[in-house]
């Protein structure tokens, strides 16, 4: 059997605030496409970089928030979200209770409400409501987890009947799953950490130099030498920002792929990660040399 949370209006407050983040971004990148080099679009870029930082932590809750369900067999029950799914043995449930006397939750700041993490990574609810006309405790062995499915009443009345009649199951304790994507090596290595906010750096350098340098540079410059130190290719001076556009390439492709192969092989991610800081090097120095000479 499968029991939904109710979804609003949780999921409204959610997808209010993606729309505003995409609204946000879409300002930011109306305001950059009006002008894209005077400075202050190097400035509203490196915000709007921000904006889809938050936006992705955003679309990540909605997704858990509307995938969340729960689950009942005959000898388990499972929560089931995008992110992990939450397997509690029958056997191993000492009680099924309404939650009426659950203490309330310690005040929030609107920061933490805003950007605060999923109940369930901090306190063990798997919840969308605050209601306790929605909340169910779980009480085990190792500890007591909160539900919100939409029909409470009639959840509990159905897992209480399970529990009198459950067989063993496999598991002896509630277990953790978490998704593939979700326990990538990737995100608790430090060193992979620094060297990718390392070649971030280095593609804001790249664009940070160009727009400091776009306003003093003539209409026409010069974007290749050859190896006597003689220009051989002249374009306009809107076309140095090329060369920053090929180092953003090669910094995503290089995290992409690193990102991929790193539980597999982390010395050669540790190497597409390096390489993507080599070539951002490369380019800031040839940007430097052609904008000077």
């Amino acid at each position: 059997m499968i029991w939904h949370p109710p979804l609003f209006p949780r999921a409204w407050s959610e997808t209010g605030k993606t729309l505003v983040l995409l609204s946000v971004f879409a300002y930011l990148a109306v305001e950059i496409a009006g002008d894209p080099v005077r400075p202050a679009a190097f400035f509203l870029g490196v915000l709007a970089v921000g904006i889809v930082g938050l936006l992705g932590w955003q679309v990540y809750r909605l997704l858990d928030l509307l995938s969340l369900r729960y689950v009942l067999s005959d000898r388990t029950v499972s929560v089931h979200f995008a992110s992990a799914r939450l397997v509690v043995p029958l056997t191993s449930l000492f009680g099924v209770n309404n939650a009426t006397d659950l203490a309330d939750d310690a005040p929030r700041s609107l920061l933490s409400r805003l950007l605060g993490r999923w109940h369930w990574q901090e306190t063990g609810r798997f919840t969308t409501s605050r209601s306790r006309d929605h909340l169910a405790l779980l009480v085990t062995s190792t500890g007591t987890f909160v539900v919100s499915p939409a029909d409470r009443d009639g959840f509990v009345a159905a897992l209480a009947a399970m529990v009198e009649r459950a067989s063993p199951s496999g598991i002896k304790s509630p277990q953790l799953y978490p998704s593939r994507w979700a326990v990538l090596p990737v995100w608790s290595d430090r060193l992979a950490h620094v060297l990718l906010a390392a070649g971030l750096v280095g593609v804001l350098a790249l664009f940070g130099y160009v727009f400091a340098r776009y306003a003093s540079l003539p209409p026409f410059v010069p974007l290749h030498y050859n190896i006597l130190g003689e220009a051989d290719f002249v374009g306009t001076r809107a076309e140095v920002f090329k060369l920053p556009a090929i180092g953003t390439i090669i910094f995503l492709a290089n995290a992409v792929l690193g990102s991929l192969v790193h539980s597999v092989e982390k010395v050669v991610a540790y190497l597409l990660f390096a390489m993507g800081i080599v070539a951002q090097l490369a380019l800031l120095v040839a940007i430097i040399r052609i904008l000077t000479a």
